[in-house]
């Protein structure tokens, strides 16, 4: 029901409640067993053992432990302990990196948590919050937080701030008359208040409509509770990986098995090459190296500014490509500020920063700003706000903001407070009248008595008759989108002494324009979302180059009524969405989602946190609400637009290390599954075990993954977009099929050598040490998609070189010592042996070197 249609009489009955008397208590505890207490969405929140479990819900995670049991059920012991230990180990890291608790719940419970003032028969009492029900009488003072959603019946300079569920700065007004428009939203309801919003100034009564969920908060909490797992893009990619990975590893060992019957192979031998297979193809050091890639990028997105909350949100920023913005946080400060002054025929132009009193008020034609200092003398001695210093130094409001912006002005012209009060007497003051629209005060200067007026500038045409003086240049700075203030100065004998017209708008935050262009540059769609009307948004989203002529601008009103099919048609030419409610955030972001684009959004209040979490990208400002920080993947630290553009940059470097990591890690697990596989065909021996696969695996690889990751990134990031839907593209699939091949020929012809003149274990030791140096070399190869291994130094990643040290002191170990012999079934090899490992395992570069050639010569004559 749309309270604010009906009348404050009407809306009483409906509720068949009593103004003056509220609720009995008997009403009171029936609503509550009715509609119960009013509280918001909740959930389970899971345990640390409940998401050590769930990390091996997995696909690869339940082959390796059938791997582990067949492995056991033919006495390998130590080979069944070994892959268990793997597995653990990844649980472990995936525990810790998924525990951190999601607060936005809690956050936003803490909004509606207070004591209430109501009035229960026909007394006024405190009550808990969360024991308001509809039909309740809140009595509500200057300072109150409001405890659920309610129809004003009562107003006297009734001023709240909405801010926390609409996002704009500007606090308001507040009537008790019906408002007979239809569709409004929530900044329109000038007669209704809801749950969580606080009271600037002024009294107020409302009779409650709706508590709980029901209320406009309490659907944000749903639309939090249903968005909270949405998975990010990396999740979801891993997640397709990981099935398209075990349908392989189930296709392959299938077909062996098959083969290994209808060739009469032994079954305990079946099941060996069945179990090396599975092992080989699965990457075990998946889940670790992209963990500890994305902890790189978080370290790295922290230097620029930039707080990740969800680790796989770093990949998700290489492929957004829209960028929902709001307004107030991100691309203005959210303060109010002055900077154009018409006085009577003279245009004045106001510099300075924020609430900063520092500035100059400068006029093109040199003008005197006498008669402009005048008129601010009366005005700043008629206002309640101001601006004063904080603890850190920095000027805030006091106040109402619109109030505060016009404190500034005044210390900019030189005025002081103090001083004009004592040259001034206050006769009368009448703060601002939500009904006349202005603030209206009479001094005293001796004899002479001087009346100013402050506010709607065509109010004060009607109330002063003065309205041909006023029209003109108020309809031409409202037409440009700007707030504008009235102030009119009346003198001794009754004479209009002078008008100013104050132009207001929204501070916006330094070098935003140049960081949009960059975004756009870097192949973003930057869309800007606000509460605010349509011509305002317009002027603030063309000042900042988000809007041209040629885009479109959507209404909150019309993005209701619009179908979600069509509006995913509309919104493409769309680039400001104006009048808008948390409820519509939502819906535009899952319209963009719905054309297959990757959106991520930036915000800062309670209003943005379910749409922060539906984003495929969540950013919040740090200067934010902790509920939207909360709902966040990524927090901006310094509330900086330039900021996002940086971490654009990182995260696509990022991205592209982590596909780096993935194309060694799986050309790796490809060549030793072309080995294992041709071995059976032929009827040759099982070349590796799976102890011995697990060790290429997870140790020899796992290190020179890690020094992978390191690697510093290449160009300019932002023109390098990437838009693949899966974490392995045509372009890897090409190399890794190269790879894996070049890894069979150059193994198996030792592998058959050997094993015609030597034991299997001296073999089987030969064929690990060609896999592993095979290994070592390709991951120079992997460095670069086009460049020569030769025009990539090693100096510039010392982790490089590090781990080429650890992994070949680790082979001589496994290979040389008599532990390493015993841990994985090997023989020590002859210098002979380790030397033509080398030159044969050589053939990896020398073909990659041949495929970039090509690659180089190709690109050079597209040029």
């Amino acid at each position: 029901m749309n309270w604010y249609r009906e009348t404050a009489q009407t809306t009483l009955e409906e509720l068949n409640v009593n103004q003056n008397q509220g609720l009995s208590s008997n009403q009171a505890l029936s609503q509550l067993k009715t509609y119960g207490p009013n509280i918001l969405a909740s959930r389970r929140e899971k345990t640390l053992v409940g998401i050590f479990v769930r990390q091996f819900k997995s696909p690869l995670i339940y082959i390796l432990i059938l791997a582990a049991i067949l492995v056991l059920s033919l006495g390998h012991k130590t080979d069944a302990i070994v892959i268990i230990a793997v597995i653990t180990i990844n649980a472990i890291i995936g525990t810790i990196q998924e525990g951190r608790a999601r607060n936005s719940l809690e956050r936003l419970k803490s909004l509606t948590k207070h004591n209430a003032s109501v009035r229960r028969d026909g007394q006024e009492i405190l009550i808990p919050s969360e024991e308001v029900v509809p039909g309740d009488i809140l009595i509500l003072h200057e300072g109150d937080r409001i405890a659920a959603d309610a129809r004003i019946i009562k107003s006297e300079n009734f001023i709240v701030d909405e801010s926390v569920l609409t996002g704009e700065a500007i606090p308001v007004n507040k009537i008790q008359e019906p408002i007979y428009k239809e569709n409004l939203v929530l900044g329109d309801q000038k007669n209704m208040v809801f749950a969580g919003t606080s009271i600037t100034s002024g009294y107020g009564e409302a009779v409650v409509v709706a508590t709980g969920l029901d209320s406009e908060l309490g659907k944000i909490s749903k639309g939090l509770l249903e968005t909270s797992d949405v998975p990010l893009p990396l999740e979801r990619k891993v997640t397709r990986l990981s099935h398209q990975i075990a349908f392989v590893v189930f296709a392959i060992a299938f077909l062996v098995f098959i083969f290994g019957l209808l060739r009469q192979i032994p079954t305990k031998e079946i099941f060996g090459a069945v179990i090396g297979l599975s092992v080989s193809i699965i990457p075990e050091g998946l889940p670790i190296v992209v963990t500890i890639v994305l902890a790189r990028g978080v370290w790295r997105m922290a230097k620029a500014h930039a707080i990740v909350r969800k680790m796989a949100a770093i990949e998700a920023m290489s492929g957004a490509d829209v960028l929902l913005v709001d307004k107030t946080g991100t691309i203005t400060t959210g303060k109010m500020v002055i900077k154009q002054v018409v006085c009577g025929e003279d245009q004045f132009e106001v510099n300075g920063d924020g609430y900063d009193p520092k500035g100059e008020i400068t006029s093109a034609k040199k003008l005197k700003t006498d008669k402009l200092k005048k008129i601010l003398s009366q005005t700043y001695l008629a206002l309640k706000a101001d601006v004063v210093k904080d603890e850190n130094g920095d000027w805030r409001a006091v106040g109402d903001p619109t109030e505060a912006a016009i404190a500034v002005l005044c210390r900019k012209i030189g005025l002081s407070k103090n001083r004009l009060a004592k040259e001034y007497k206050t006769v009368s003051l009448q703060p601002f009248d939500s009904t006349k629209r202005y603030i209206e005060a009479t001094f005293e200067r001796g004899k002479e008595q001087w009346n100013v007026y402050i506010g709607a500038p065509d109010s004060l045409g009607r109330h002063l008759k003065i309205d041909h003086v006023l029209s003109h240049k108020y309809h031409e700075l409202t037409n440009r989108g700007l707030r504008v203030v009235g102030i009119v100065l009346i003198g001794p004998q009754d004479e209009l002494f002078g008008y100013s017209l104050l132009s207001m708008e929204e501070e916006v935050r330094p070098n935003v324009k140049s960081s949009i262009s960059e975004a756009k540059k870097a192949g973003f769609k930057v869309v800007m979302m606000t509460g605010d009307f349509s011509l305002t948004a317009k002027a603030i989203a063309q000042n900042v180059g988000i809007f041209t002529e040629e885009d479109g601008i959507l209404t909150g009103a019309e993005v209701e009524q619009i179908p979600e099919n069509e509006l995913a048609e509309k919104i493409e030419k769309v680039t400001v969405f104006a009048r808008i409610t948390p409820i519509h955030k939502l819906k535009i972001a899952k319209a963009f989602q719905a054309k297959r684009h990757v959106v991520a959004m930036t915000g800062d209040g309670v209003n943005d946190a379910p749409a922060l979490q539906a984003a495929n990208l969540g950013i919040a400002v740090g200067s934010g609400t902790q509920v939207a920080k909360d709902a966040a993947d990524i927090v901006l630290v310094d509330n900086n637009f330039a900021t996002i553009t940086s971490a654009i940059a990182e995260g696509r470097g990022i991205y592209i290390t982590l596909k780096k990591v993935i194309l060694y890690l799986f050309s790796t697990s490809f060549g030793e599954a072309l080995v294992i596989s041709a071995a059976v065909i032929l009827g040759l021996p099982l070349p590796l075990l799976a102890v011995q696969i697990i060790w290429l695996n997870f140790v020899t690889d796992g290190f020179l993954d890690i020094a992978l990751a390191q690697d510093p990134s290449e160009g300019y990031l932002l023109q390098k977009r990437i838009r693949s839907e899966n974490l392995v593209d045509s372009l890897m699939i090409q190399r890794i099929l190269v790879m894996g091949s070049v890894m069979l020929f150059a193994t198996l012809p030792v592998f058959y050598y050997f094993s015609t003149t030597s034991s299997l274990t001296y073999t089987r030791s030969m064929t690990l040490l060609i896999l592993s140096v095979i290994q070592w070399f390709n991951v120079l190869n992997v460095r670069s998609q086009d460049q020569s291994i030769f025009k990539m130094p090693l100096t510039n990643n010392w982790f490089l070189i590090g781990a080429f040290v650890i992994v070949a002191t680790l082979q001589i170990f496994a290979i040389q010592t008599s532990w390493g012999n015993k841990l994985l079934h090997t023989e020590p090899l002859t210098f002979g042996n380790w030397l033509t490992a080398f030159v044969v395992s050589s053939l990896i570069i020398v073909t990659e070197e041949i495929r970039k050639l090509y690659v180089r010569s190709k690109n050079n004559a597209m040029a």
